[in-house]
């Protein structure tokens, strides 16, 4: 038997990001834009805001003309008139919020800090704030809206769509198709004894769109040498970004993904993790195309995904920070490992504690936020010890 390659988390995780490319540009509206990936920096074309405005609802003063703090009430400016008044020296403009500033505007009075008499003001004490919004002040022409490799957000659509933009260039989302092996899997909702209801392809398709990639379910794939060659061909030829199976990847006599996978001429770049769960790990190339082959069970699924294949994906998207960092949280609880042969990933769920970062094991059914790296050969961590952690969510 051919050794197997067996790699540590992040060795596994460098060789990963060192095969994938993009999948090319297009141009989206912004109303499609929230969530994908910026192909190219965006630059303001005009400031923004593009003219001055007053900031409080209040009258616009002209320069004082004497010591009495008079001035004449010439006009009213609501938000939206297009007119640009110009004052004089002793002259004011009852204003609105948001509306267009006078010419030769020396500063906003609130109406609260003003008395009126027919149409003339009496401004009391002047503050030191202005109340005025000057042109450009959140953003001028030339600045940077987004950069290349960052994801829309909210934000940004409404620069974006400030500045007069429409559309806006970003990187094609990734088509993933899956497969689940293993002839006791079923779709039936009420199994027969021996049978097991495949819920892979409904946690596969959640975790891909999760990330932003186009989930293709190929359907179910028994363990005979047969279905898997027709499953990897299939895939093969639906012309997937990345092409990801779940299960036959144990050591027993159905387990037959990675000796198929090698038969049809599939590269292997790494076939075993020091890790568990996910020590039945393959990654590897077929006609250039990266293949995933995940262990069966839905939990080892849960968590090897968003450490491997999830920030694949999101590289495929042109996402500059696509991978999670390695940061340390403080154990809020203990941990038992049984068998502390290798690195062991557990599901966990984040806290503030006095502002420490604290973590725990996540609960059955409960949103994993972390996952927890235990060091191989540790069998108990205590609490307020510290612990390595990848955020996932």
């Amino acid at each position: 038997m051919a050794a197997r390659l067996m790699f540590s988390l992040s060795a596994a995780q460098a060789a990963v990001r060192a095969r994938i490319t993009t999948c090319g540009t297009e141009s989206a509206a912004l109303s499609e834009a929230l969530d994908r990936v910026s192909a190219a920096s965006v630059l303001c074309r005009r400031p923004i805001p593009h003219f001055s405005a007053a900031a409080m609802d209040g009258f616009a003063l002209g320069a004082l003309k004497g010591k009495d703090g008079r001035y004449i009430i010439k006009a009213e400016t609501a938000a939206g008139d297009t007119v640009c008044r110009s004052l004089r020296a002793g002259e004011a403009v009852r204003i609105m919020t948001g509306a267009l500033l006078p010419a030769a505007t020396e500063r906003v009075l609130p109406f609260e800090l003003t008395t009126e008499k027919g149409n003339e003001l009496l401004a009391g004490l002047l503050p030191r704030r202005k109340f005025i919004q000057r042109r450009g002040w959140e953003l001028g022409r030339g600045r940077v809206i987004i950069r290349r490799g960052e994801q829309v957000n909210t934000s940004h659509l409404i620069y974006l769509s400030a500045d007069g933009q429409e559309n806006i260039l970003v990187y094609k989302a990734p088509r993933a198709a899956f497969f689940c092996t293993g002839s006791e899997l079923t779709t039936e909702s009420r199994p027969a004894a021996g049978k097991r209801r495949n819920s892979n392809n409904l946690l596969l398709a959640a975790l891909i769109r999760r990330v932003g990639a186009v989930p293709l379910d190929l359907g179910l794939a028994a363990d005979t040498p047969e279905t898997l060659r027709a499953a990897l061909r299939g895939g093969a030829g639906s012309q997937p970004s990345v092409l990801i199976s779940t299960g036959g990847m144990g050591p027993g006599k159905y387990d037959l993904t990675t000796a198929i996978f090698k038969e049809m001429g599939g590269e292997v770049i790494f076939d075993r993790l020091s890790l568990r769960p996910g020590k039945g790990t393959l990654c590897g190339r077929l006609d250039n195309l990266l293949y995933f082959a995940l262990p069966g069970p839905p939990a080892a699924v849960n968590t090897v995904f968003p450490l491997l294949v999830s920030p694949a994906l999101r590289q495929a998207q042109g996402l500059k920070k696509a991978w999670p960092p390695r940061m340390t949280a403080v154990l809020s609880t203990e941990i038992k490992i049984r068998n502390a042969e290798f690195t062991h990933l557990k599901g966990g769920v984040l806290s503030n504690k006095g502002g420490r970062l604290m973590v725990r094991e996540a609960r059955p059914m409960e949103e994993v936020e972390v996952v927890i790296v235990i060091p191989a050969r540790r069998r108990l961590l205590r609490a307020g010890q510290p612990v390595g952690i990848f955020v996932i969510k």
